[in-house]
């Protein structure tokens, strides 16, 4: 099996977000060309970007109830994986003074 192929959509898509990096269309596209190469983290990732950036919520909310049955829930993660992203979560929060933010989506 190719690596490169599951892991990383086309470099069109990745491209796009570069170019425009506040744009959240183009995150959108970006999240869907993941979804297609079966990259959930990384798709879930861009359209929660996308919603950040203004992406409709309807489309945005959609997709990512689409996308939830195919993501690993945080108990099957290993432990070591599971402290170290909990106190990169919590180390930022501190850092950002923010108490509403989502570091784990």
């Amino acid at each position: 099996m190719n690596v490169e192929n599951t892991i990383m959509p086309s470099a069109d898509s990745a491209t796009e977000v570069a170019r425009n990096p506040l744009d959240p269309e183009a995150h959108y596209r970006f999240a869907r060309a993941c979804y297609a190469k079966k990259s959930f983290p990384l798709a879930y990732a861009e359209c929660r970007t996308a919603l950040a950036l203004g992406l409709s919520p309807t489309e945005g909310e959609r997709f990512l109830r689409e996308m939830e049955p195919r993501l690993h829930p945080l108990q099957s993660m290993p432990s070591y994986r599971y402290f170290r992203l909990r106190l990169l979560a919590e180390t930022l929060m501190a850092c950002s003074g923010s108490e509403g933010g989502r570091l784990l989506d």
